[in-house]
């Protein structure tokens, strides 16, 4: 088996904690614990026992869990480490060579990447950029066949900043249902909506349906590496097996801030402090886009941690990217990673937005 190239992953290990300024991250600027716990609950974390928690997850964590998809139950809900592990097992459980997968684009590479190292055949069906990336349904319907398995959505969508409608929703729902296809909805940045709406969950609609999700983007916990998928229970007790064989298992601490930072009001703590820094900041960002017509543009993100930047320079976003990170100091996401050349990939929810962004200016000044 050959694995393919994780090249936005790379990217963002080998530079992000080497340039001066890093703008290719998709959350919010991380919170601490102090931000959501009080002293007393931090010397009860003290006592907590460093051993091996259950491996699909403590009950206790998989009950806060559940609180997000009415009508599942515990056996429904596998806890993994961060969101990419619950999208790694279920891939790896569900694709083999000449397995269909059709996929929204653009979108996050983990997903394609694995898939066609597991030998699968991945089919994008696009968001139309010319239509401030709404979901192209004509394309929908010609691309998902009887041949197709699994339908993949991240929505909100990374990396765009995009939310699907409802009807836009509704007809990926009746191409899975016209095929049987399992539909795996990536649901990691709801909670994370500029206006404060949250968006609706594909959990519910088709009973063949997956959702994965985490606590790193809409929350700013992203250093605890805990996430998690929801899915039919026969599903989901077969991919548990696969994580017995990958990580076995969370951390006891994860496990237990977790728990405690999905409890309803410190739960809207974290995703009232990030929506905070988000809408700040977004202010920022759009006045910069504004200012700079002829090196920057696009449609406006609709959720926090992340915005898709159109750079008008002669160079391909890879080469931009690296090019920015050797001389500037500055690291941005390729939009060639995501499946839309032309665009880059800006996090924006973090302290030095105004000295990244003037220093992305100036490198696309000098390019252009």
């Amino acid at each position: 088996m050959q694995l393919e190239p994780f090249k936005l992953e790379r990217i963002m290990s080998e530079w992000q904690n080497i340039v001066e300024l890093d703008l290719s991250s998709s959350g919010v600027d991380a919170a601490r614990l102090r931000d959501f716990l009080t002293a007393g609950e931090l010397e009860v974390l003290w006592d907590t026992k460093l051993r091996f928690v259950q491996t699909n997850g403590p009950i206790e964590l998989r009950d806060a869990i559940l609180q997000k998809y009415p009508g599942a139950s515990r056996a429904n809900v596998l806890v993994t480490n961060g969101s990419s592990e619950a999208l790694m097992v279920l891939l790896w459980k569900l694709c083999e060579k000449g397995t269909e997968v059709v996929e929204i684009s653009p979108t996050y590479s983990l997903v394609g990447g694995l898939a066609r190292t597991f030998g699968a055949t991945v089919k994008p069906v696009p968001l139309r950029e010319d239509a401030g990336w709404r979901l192209d349904i004509e394309a929908l319907d010609r691309t998902v066949s009887e041949s197709t398995k699994i339908i993949y959505v991240c929505n909100p969508n990374n990396p765009t900043g995009s939310i699907l409608s409802d009807a836009e929703m509704a007809s990926i729902v009746a191409a899975a249902e016209r095929c049987g296809a399992l539909l795996i909805a990536d649901e990691i940045y709801i909670g994370a909506e500029l206006d404060g709406r949250k968006t609706a969950s594909f959990w519910g609609r088709y009973d063949r349906t997956v959702v994965t999700s985490s606590v790193s983007k809409a929350h700013g916990l992203a250093g605890l590496r805990l996430g998690w998928m929801v899915g039919p229970e026969g599903l989901v007790s077969d991919v548990w097996r696969y994580h017995d064989y990958t990580t076995t298992t969370t951390t006891a601490l994860s496990a237990e801030i977790v728990r405690m930072a999905l409890e309803p009001e410190r739960e809207q703590k974290l995703l009232e402090r990030a929506l905070k820094i988000s809408r700040a900041n977004f202010a920022t960002l759009y006045q910069w886009i504004r200012q700079h017509p002829d090196l920057v543009g696009g449609e406006p993100t609709r959720i926090g941690g992340l915005a898709f930047v159109k750079v008008n320079v002669p160079l391909g976003t890879e080469a931009l990217a690296f090019q920015l990170a050797k001389s500037c100091g500055l690291l941005v996401s390729p939009g060639a990673y995501f499946g839309a050349e032309g665009y880059v990939r800006i996090g924006y929810s973090v302290p030095h937005l105004e000295a990244g962004l003037s220093r992305l200016a100036a490198g696309l000044s000098a390019l252009r």
